[in-house]
């Protein structure tokens, strides 16, 4: 990150912290369906009843959709790489990785890879995921062919608790993991225990904004930054209380009944 860039961004949280950020409504896109995710390139996948999942650009038009009713209910979408869509079917225990057109390109049936009980995945670095299996009480990383390329220690160990995951996420080349609503886990590129961090009340949503995790607890929303440790209260536009919220750059997403509103700060 340029010396520019990381002054205009401190400037920018520092203004947030404040409550000062002017968030400017510059579209509302009407959609059918639940926002699930937006890449950085500002393309919105949406999961309609039928759990077809469609990716649509900023003027709402559908690009590609992507559909399979072989497998459950649809339960997560992990779009750090836009190339690389990775998608979740927890309870057949599968994966399916997509191109940029939606098509499958890699699939991992966990219960092959003798990880029985995975909650949560997301992307990785070059072409790898990261699964959390609660059986197991650990992080793994695997490569495109299911093998196992690093794993964290036991967490039941390390915390006395059997950690139930809720959300993983990539941040930089760090692994966050949301579990029990409380507690977010860090961990880093080799997967190794760094900290917890615990909250004292339940997380319903979280996402990540410049290297930062940002979270929503009691309709009150928080920023932690990891070099201080700390999370700080932030103050987001009025329909961020309710509903889904998603960062890209300077964008702020928030779907609110049938609509997507994007704001510009």
């Amino acid at each position: 990150m340029s010396r520019i860039l990381i002054i205009l961004t401190l400037s920018l949280l520092s203004l947030m912290l404040k409550g000062q950020v002017d968030f400017k409504l510059i579209d509302s896109i009407e959609i059918e369906g639940d926002l699930v995710a937006v890449d950085r390139l500002n393309q919105l996948y949406i999961l309609d009843e039928q759990d077809e999942l469609s990716k649509i650009d900023n003027q709402g038009k559908i690009l590609f959709q992507f559909s399979d009713n072989t497998l459950g209910a649809f339960s997560g979408i992990d779009v750090t790489d836009p190339f690389n869509v990775l998608i979740f079917f927890q309870s057949f225990q599968f994966a399916k990785i997509l191109d940029r057109t939606l098509n499958p390109n890699v699939e991992f049936d966990f219960g092959a890879l003798n990880l029985f009980n995975v909650q949560s995945i997301v992307n990785g670095v070059d072409n790898t995921i990261w699964a959390f299996d609660q059986q197991e009480g650990k992080l793994f990383n695997l490569d495109a062919k299911g093998e196992i390329l690093n794993q964290s220690q036991d967490l039941v160990f390390l915390l006395k608790i059997r950690p139930e995951s809720e959300h993983l996420l990539l941040n930089k080349n760090e692994v966050w993991l949301l579990a029990n609503g409380t507690d977010l886990i860090k961990f880093d590129s080799f997967g190794q225990f760094q900290r917890n961090f615990k909250w004292n009340n339940n997380i319903d949503h979280i996402c990540t904004w410049k290297d930062r995790l940002v979270f929503r607890s009691n309709q009150n929303w928080y920023l932690l930054a990891p070099s201080v440790w700390e999370a700080i209260q932030i103050q987001l536009p009025e329909p961020a209380e309710h509903n889904k919220v998603y960062f890209n750059n300077n964008y702020l997403y928030i779907q609110q009944e049938d609509r997507v509103l994007v704001y510009k700060f």
